[in-house]
């Protein structure tokens, strides 16, 4: 689980720092950049975090059982119900786009080694 300190902060500062991550993130003109900030910015966990999170929108996208996205990638059954749960109501619509691309090329299944849907 995430850390977050306890010092609140002002809200305009929350929104400087929210803007300034997403500038960075947006920035990388390619995927050999891109993957260079994601690996020198985020930590290994971190990274595996937010790639389960993708692989679980991504498998629930392409219509995989809760218990085979359990198997397939070790997430507890509460996170497959918590990320199900903000898909059907639309908090990951973005995401879930990018997901079904992915699938559309191997993505997920494919590196996990299981059958397409």
């Amino acid at each position: 689980m995430p850390h977050i300190s306890a010092k609140k902060l002002k809200a305009e500062t929350v929104t400087a720092l929210e803007r300034e991550f997403l500038d960075l993130l947006s920035t990388p003109r390619n995927k050999a950049d891109a993957r260079g900030v994601a690996e020198e910015f985020f930590t290994d966990t971190e990274r595996m975090m937010f790639g389960k999170r993708l692989a679980t929108i991504s498998m629930l996208s392409d219509g995989y059982s809760f218990s085979e996205i359990r198997n397939a990638i070790g997430v507890t059954p509460q996170t497959v119900s918590r990320i199900f749960k903000m898909v059907t109501d639309g908090k990951y619509k973005r995401l879930a786009k990018v997901a079904r691309e992915l699938a559309h090329s191997g993505g997920f299944a494919q590196a996990l080694g299981l059958d397409k849907k």
